[in-house]
C-alpha cells in the first residue's frame, strides 16, 4: 500500500474558454459527446475516466466501449494494457491500426472519446486561465473551459516556452491563480518577457496531523511499501509531521523538483515519474515493481 499526502494541483498551464457563449440548463441530464473524426476533438487529449469507443470494421469481438483507468491505461482485447492518457483520439486510432495490423488484415478502426459534459452557469466572454496539468483541464472542461494549449512537460519553464511560442507576451495581461506558496519561476519569467502578471492565491496546502501516530506505527511495522509525494509542499508537510523515519518504505516522487525537496530533507528517492502527473507517477511505481497490474 502507499501513503499519498493530499495536495491541490498547482495552476500553471493554459486554458481558454469556448469561443462562443455556452448557457447551462439546470438539472439537465449530462450528455456524452466527442469524436476522433470531427474538428478539434480528434486532437483533444484523453484523460483517466474517459470512455473510449473503439469500432473495428467487421470485428465485433475486438470492438466496444472501454474506460480509461486511473493510471491512464486501456485494457483491450488481444493487445492487453495500453497507456493512452494524454494522447489524442487520432493518435490512438493510428496506433491501434498498427497494433491490430499484426492480428487482422488491413483493419479499419474508428476511435471516439465519450466525455460526460455538463455546464453550470455560462461563459459569456472567452478568457485565458493559467492551468498546469491535464487533470485540471479535465476538471474545468465541463464548466465551459477547454484546453487551448498544454505544455509538453508539466513544469513552469515549459509553460513559459509554450505560451511564448503561441503569443507575443509583451504587454499581455496574464491572470495566474496558483498556490499561496509556489515556485516563482512562472511569474518571473513571464514578466521578464514583458507580460503583465496578476497572481492570485487560489489555495493553500494545510497539513492534517490527525493520523500522524497511526502513520508512524504503520511505517514502523513495515505495512507501508511506498510513500508518494506529488509536490514539494507534501514533502515539507510530511517531514514536519512524521519525520524522516519511514523504515523500509520506498519513496516515489512525481517530478525532479519534488525529488530534490525530498533529498534535501533526508528522504532517499527510489522512484521518479517521467511524466509529471498522477497517472505518470502510478506508471513509474508499477514499472519499478515490474508489474502492469
Amino acid at each position: 500500500m502507499s501513503i499519498t499526502l493530499r495536495a491541490a494541483v498547482s495552476l500553471c498551464g493554459i486554458l481558454v474558454a469556448l469561443s462562443a457563449p455556452v448557457s447551462a440548463q439546470e438539472n439537465s441530464a449530462p450528455d456524452f459527446e466527442g469524436s476522433a473524426r470531427h474538428g478539434a476533438a480528434a486532437n483533444a487529449p484523453i484523460f483517466p475516466g474517459d470512455q473510449v469507443s473503439i469500432k473495428i470494421f467487421r470485428e465485433p469481438e475486438f470492438s466496444g466501449v472501454f474506460t480509461v483507468a486511473d493510471g491512464g491505461d486501456l485494457v483491450l482485447p488481444r493487445l492487453g494494457r495500453l497507456p493512452v492518457s494524454g494522447r489524442s483520439a487520432r493518435s490512438l486510432e493510428d496506433s491501434l491500426v498498427s497494433a491490430y495490423g499484426t492480428h487482422l488484415r488491413n483493419p479499419t478502426i474508428e476511435v471516439v472519446v465519450l466525455r460526460r459534459v455538463s455546464v453550470h452557469g455560462e461563459v459569456r466572454k472567452p478568457d485565458v486561465y493559467m492551468v498546469d496539468l491535464r487533470e485540471v483541464g479535465a476538471a474545468l472542461e465541463p464548466e465551459g473551459v477547454r484546453p487551448d494549449l498544454i505544455p509538453e512537460q508539466f513544469i513552469a519553464e515549459a509553460v513559459v516556452e509554450a505560451l511564448a511560442a503561441e503569443i507575443d507576451l509583451r504587454g499581455s495581461g496574464i491572470l495566474l491563480p496558483r498556490a499561496e506558496v509556489a515556485r516563482s519561476v512562472l511569474p518571473v519569467e513571464l514578466q521578464a518577457r514583458g507580460a503583465e502578471v496578476v497572481e492570485v492565491a487560489a489555495y493553500r496546502t494545510v497539513p492534517d496531523g490527525g493520523e500522524v501516530d497511526a502513520v508512524r506505527e504503520r511505517l514502523r511495522d513495515g505495512s507501508v511499501d511506498v510513500v508518494t509525494f506529488t509536490a514539494s509542499s507534501t514533502v515539507l508537510n510530511f517531514v514536519d509531521l512524521v519525520g524522516t523515519g519511514i523504515g523500509d518504505a520506498k519513496v516515489a516522487s512525481i517530478r525532479p523538483i519534488t525529488s530534490a525537496a525530498a533529498r534535501e530533507r533526508g528522504l532517499p528517492v527510489h522512484v521518479e515519474a517521467t511524466e509529471y502527473t498522477i497517472p505518470g507517477l502510478i506508471r513509474a511505481i508499477r514499472s519499478h515493481y515490474g508489474s502492469a497490474d
